[in-house]
């Protein structure tokens, strides 16, 4: 059996009896609970763990959770005594928090060093593993804001997906990387199940709007846009219909009807797999954000999905085990409406950021214009 231990100011507490630690690309922070239970006159209820406590959670000597310790549960009664941790990444408290900056905007700023400014306050590092220069033209807190709101509100400006990372944040995108291990049915994996879920899928996306006409380009084709992309996998007629907000043109609606067609293909299959033990055959354990080849024939699949999320469990019944969230690459591809639509709220934000400059400034040499004048006065006096 591999060791799972809980470190805390260089202490080691091992010996757990129940286990669960889950992470995912979906979530900022990842989580765990363990349990020690134990027969009357053990040590383990003894142990001086608190709340608030920075800790590490390993698997196997792998690190897994660097963060703190949420809640301690003692339970004794006349047979046993038991204690139960839980607890979560550092990057927890960017869920919790508000994002209190003075000044709360910024101007031509990178992702990286936006994010560096808000997550420095918890003592969080940042770490960009893709390529985005791109600044961000204008960037504003929202009052009362959570700093991971703000977080993944900036990192759909730039189309990056801000994810967990032993206590860091991490900016990144899918990840090509591939798993050691494949999973067999049949073999490695204890069970499988898949889900094959239609309902909001449909046969053709169809994206509509309007955009300014121009000397060379206007009337009813620069008026009435309409871009129109098939699913050839739903086979009854069940069309989808969105009206663009604000001006769009063919290319940009015909870029969302695609990233419809193919994001809700690929969320429409989900599947849950159970291994045997925490490790691969290298002696890593199974990760997030890495490709996986899947042989399952009976449930329909063959071929690569991505780990989106595990949960490492222990229990009585089954021991060891690992649970293994599959979805398709393409399940997170970043949504360039959105991206679009933050990018004109900056957008606005810099025009009333520089409207307000040039009225103050033009304020102040009226001032200065009045002064003068007077002084002029004066002097023929």
């Amino acid at each position: 059996m591999n060791s799972i231990q809980l470190l805390i100011s260089g202490t080691k507490y091992s010996g757990w009896t129940a286990v669960s630690l889950t992470r995912s690309v979906e979530t900022i922070a990842g989580q765990f609970n363990i349990t020690c239970t134990e027969n009357v006159g053990g040590q383990a209820v003894k142990w001086p763990i608190k709340p608030d406590e920075t800790c590490e959670v390993r698997i196997a000597d792998q690190t897994l959770i660097v963060g703190y310790v949420d809640k301690v549960s003692l339970g004794i009664d006349a047979d046993m005594h038991g204690i139960a941790v839980s607890g979560r990444d550092k990057t927890g408290d960017l869920v919790d928090c508000a994002a209190v900056h003075e000044p709360a905007q910024w101007k031509d700023i990178t992702i990286l060093k936006l994010c560096q400014i808000l997550c420095a306050p918890f003592g969080i590092e940042v770490v960009l593993e893709t390529v985005c220069e791109t600044p961000i033209k204008v960037f504003k807190l929202e009052p009362g804001e959570k700093a991971f709101e703000a977080i993944d509100r900036a990192c759909k400006l730039v189309g990056v997906l801000p994810m967990q990372g032993l206590g860091r944040l991490v900016l990144a995108h899918i990840s090509k990387n591939k798993a050691n291990t494949a999973l067999v049915l049949g073999g490695n994996l204890l069970s499988i199940q898949a889900d094959y879920d239609h309902s909001d899928r449909y046969s053709e996306y169809i994206v509509s709007g309007q955009r300014a006409g121009k000397d060379s380009d206007h009337g009813k084709q620069a008026a009435h846009v309409k871009q129109t992309v098939k699913d050839d996998g739903v086979k009854r007629y069940r069309p989808y219909h969105e009206a663009a907000d604000g001006q769009v043109d063919a290319e940009k609606a015909a870029r969302q009807a695609e990233w419809e067609r193919q994001t809700r293909a690929a969320r429409s299959a989900t599947f849950d797999a159970t291994v045997a033990g925490w490790l691969q055959e290298d002696g890593k354990v199974w990760d997030i954000n890495q490709l996986v080849q899947v042989s399952a024939d009976a449930v329909g699949i063959t071929g690569e999905l991505l780990i989106a999320a595990v949960e490492y469990s222990l229990d009585a019944d089954t021991g060891e085990t690992t649970q293994l969230n599959l979805k398709r690459p393409d399940a997170f591809l970043p949504d360039p409406k959105e991206a679009e639509k933050a990018q004109e709220t900056n957008d606005k934000q810099a025009k009333a950021e520089a409207k307000q400059a040039k009225a103050a400034k033009s304020g102040k040499a009226g001032k200065r214009g009045s002064a003068g004048n007077a002084i002029k006065e004066w002097e023929k006096k």
